[in-house]
């Protein structure tokens, strides 16, 4: 039986055409009833596709602005930190300026040490070597070469001897060359008869010397 009977019917068919396309639709879904007008529907996709374009270049630029500031921060820690790092390289300049002078005193002393015969080595032990009868007038130690000497003896044997006493140091190999004497005579206000020599150019060669190695 049919509940409505044809004809008797006070609604208007219409009525129900959104639930029977809702109906059909569930009841084949490869074949899509779209009731929505196609002006509508074309008007809603275009709004659509605006919306996701505005979306998309808004999304866009806020990712730009995000980097650009993001490369400007890191632009700006980059000169902070230079800058600190440059005052306080400033700060310590004076200092680097004194540890540099130290190490150029430092390189001269090294280039005018001998370690082994060093200037007060050697003429400690020249001075132990004079004897009584030599008197020095003139000193020139020159480092890991040799020492110059000019004497005043009181004759020939002095000469040959303290020469032979030098020989006998460990600051010099040896190797004396005994230079050159004369005779000095003196007033006879220092005494009758006074003489001595002079002794000029006596070198004593330092073991450090080039020519030993």
């Amino acid at each position: 039986l049919d509940p409505l009977e044809s004809g008797k019917g006070t609604e208007n068919t219409t009525a129900y055409s959104c639930a029977i396309g809702l109906a059909l639709e569930e009841l084949e879904k490869e074949h899509h009833i779209n009731l929505i007008p196609e002006e509508i529907y074309e008007r809603y996709a275009a709004a659509h596709r605006k919306r996701f374009m505005f979306n998309t270049l808004f999304l866009v630029f806020i990712n730009l602005f995000l980097l650009g500031g993001w490369a400007g921060h890191a632009f700006w820690h980059k000169q902070q930190t230079l800058r600190i790092y440059q005052n306080k390289i400033a700060k310590i300049q004076p200092k680097i300026a004194d540890i540099k002078n130290i190490q150029e005193k430092q390189k001269v002393i090294a280039e005018n040490m001998d370690l082994e015969h060093t200037a007060f080595d050697v003429t400690a032990d020249i001075f132990y070597r004079t004897r009584d009868r030599v008197r020095i007038r003139q000193y020139n130690f020159k480092k890991s070469d040799s020492v110059d000497l000019d004497l005043e003896v009181f004759d020939r044997q002095d000469q040959v001897d303290y020469v032979k006493d030098l020989g006998e140091s460990p600051h010099f190999c040896g190797v004396i060359e005994p230079g050159r004497s004369n005779v000095h005579r003196w007033p006879k206000t220092f005494g009758e008869n006074l003489v001595t020599q002079d002794v000029s150019g006596l070198t004593a060669k330092i073991c450090s010397n080039k020519e030993f190695k």
